[in-house]
């Protein structure tokens, strides 16, 4: 069956998922554009050797999570905190921000920027002291575990410019003489993180929770290691051209795989609007061979729906995930 692309995420979690085992977690972004596709693109999630899977569409769920228990494959839900609708105050950037091209070739939407250029996020999002959001984030959370997912995963947690927030709010409580600014916006992404994990389990424990650390935080890119999440994953090689060249992907691979709570993200487009960024052969194969050494490990890969139909990709996950 034909898989077409539209609106639903794909989280899928790879190993063993006894509740006295840590999970092994491997995540895959997919979007099915009918109802009637979801049986299939389960199938194909399972048979790459995934084993959970989070949907981002408020499309077709009750169909989704049933094909999901049919399969034994976890379902996930995946909510975005610091979209408009969980509060008030928005964001702001400086001027000096505004005044940045971010239409440029290069430019990488959320992910790291490429050297030698500054990127904004064009997303308009809250600031993360906003003290609407969390209670407003919980609403969703007990409605999806009502639904029946068993884990929640949050995306877009970060500033629009990759370090901080320009709003009164922080400004005022950023400005002191002794105000360590890289430290105070992270910790108040940290904060937000570890407020919505304490809710979580304390509705329900067996709820997984993790995210996909986006936009990146430039001063510390690896700050998933300081939250409270059971896995924060931080992106070790993007979907966007230029592809990262080995040393960097080895080098973000032991980084991340260091920290007991992070697993990497490996992004691949390869269809699509996006199909300029597909990666070569050659890309994939030295991104396969760095990952063969964290075999049975976590990790996230995203989109599915560039895999489908990939042979050279489908025979690589199955090999790195069986």
């Amino acid at each position: 069956m034909k898989i077409i692309l539209s609106s639903l995420f794909v989280l899928l979690i790879h190993g063993s998922l006894l509740a006295s085992e840590q999970l092994k977690v491997t995540a895959g972004w997919f979007w099915p554009a009918e109802l009637k596709e979801i049986p299939a693109q389960v199938e194909f999630a399972k048979s790459l050797g995934f084993n959970a899977i989070i949907c981002c569409s408020n499309t077709g769920e009750e169909e989704f999570i049933k094909e999901c228990n049919k399969k034994g494959i976890m379902p996930v839900k995946i909510l975005e905190p610091l979209s408009r609708k969980y509060g008030a105050r928005l964001q702001e950037i400086s001027a000096d921000d505004k005044s940045h091209d971010v239409k440029h070739k290069l430019h990488q939407s959320g992910g790291e920027p490429a050297d030698g250029q500054i990127d904004i996020l064009k997303k308009k999002l809250l600031c993360p002291a906003d003290t609407n959001i969390v209670r407003n984030v919980m609403r969703d959370v007990k409605e999806s575990i009502k639904q029946g997912y068993q884990g929640v995963c949050w995306d877009f947690i970060g500033y629009r410019n990759l370090r901080s927030c320009e709003c009164a709010v922080c400004k005022e409580r950023s400005g002191g003489m002794n105000v360590d600014k890289d430290a105070f916006y992270e910790k108040q992404l940290v904060s937000l993180y570890n407020q919505l994990q304490q809710e979580v389990k304390a509705l329900d424990s067996k709820i997984v929770t993790m995210c996909h650390i986006h936009p990146v935080y430039t001063p510390n890119l690896f700050y998933a290691s300081e939250i409270d999440i059971d896995y924060g994953a931080v992106t070790c090689s993007w979907f966007f051209t230029p592809h990262w060249k080995k040393g960097k992907v080895k080098k973000y691979l032991k980084r991340v795989y260091g920290s007991s709570s992070c697993m990497p993200m490996v992004g691949y487009y390869q269809s699509g609007p996006l199909e300029q960024h597909a990666k070569s052969e050659k890309q994939i194969d030295t991104e396969f061979k760095l990952l063969q050494k964290y075999k049975g490990s976590s990790i996230m890969i995203c989109e599915l729906g560039s895999i489908y139909g990939n042979e050279y990709l489908i025979e690589k996950l199955q090999k790195l995930l069986k």
